[in-house]
């Protein structure tokens, strides 16, 4: 299966076009998918779009079992991210830091049915420049960590922090950067 072939299959079955599996469903073919299919992110998607289609038992099941592994997978990662996000948040609400949150994690909570279906592997945080002293010392509090990295004003504004939970999750790359005026 050629990536093409794959990304036209992924769309077609994001769409809620789900067709049925073109051809006998051979290892290499499915493990190329497969590969597709975790390059974009996308098993729980396609879990989900499977659940309800006629054409569900025409995939390979090695496709359909991998996207049922990804799907509780990210189950327990979103669990442990969304406890770790409200930590960061209540704890930023305390010091009277007021971040906005952008990209991946919004609009999981937004735009999908559930947030398992949004694949991410951070959380942005825009936080005003004035605070950025505390904001630090908020997540250094809570036992973040920064990655060393070059800073500076004309550089970057940006800084990534992270942090392994009691459960053993790492959490990469809380961000905070200059608010955008």
């Amino acid at each position: 299966m050629t990536i093409e072939n794959a990304d036209r299959l992924l769309c077609a079955a994001i769409e809620g076009q789900v067709p049925a599996w073109p051809g006998p469903g051979e290892a290499g073919e499915c493990r190329r998918f497969i590969e597709r299919l975790d390059y974009h992110g996308m098993a729980p998607l396609l879990d989900r779009a499977l659940a309800d289609s006629v054409n569900r038992d025409s995939w390979p099941p090695a496709i359909r079992e991998h996207c049922h592994q990804s799907v509780r997978a990210q189950a327990l990662a979103e669990m442990a991210h969304r406890r770790e996000l409200s930590r960061v948040l209540d704890a930023f609400d305390g010091a009277g830091i007021k971040p906005l949150l952008l990209k991946g994690t919004p609009i999981a909570y937004t735009h999908y049915e559930s947030p398992v279906l949004r694949q991410r592997g951070d959380t942005d945080l825009l936080v005003p420049l004035s605070a950025k002293v505390e904001a630090e010392a908020v997540l250094s509090g809570l036992g973040f960590v920064r990655y060393p990295g070059v800073t500076g004003e004309f550089i970057s504004y940006q800084s990534l922090w992270t942090r392994t939970d009691d459960l053993g999750v790492t959490h990469l790359d809380m961000r905070k950067t200059k608010q955008i005026v």
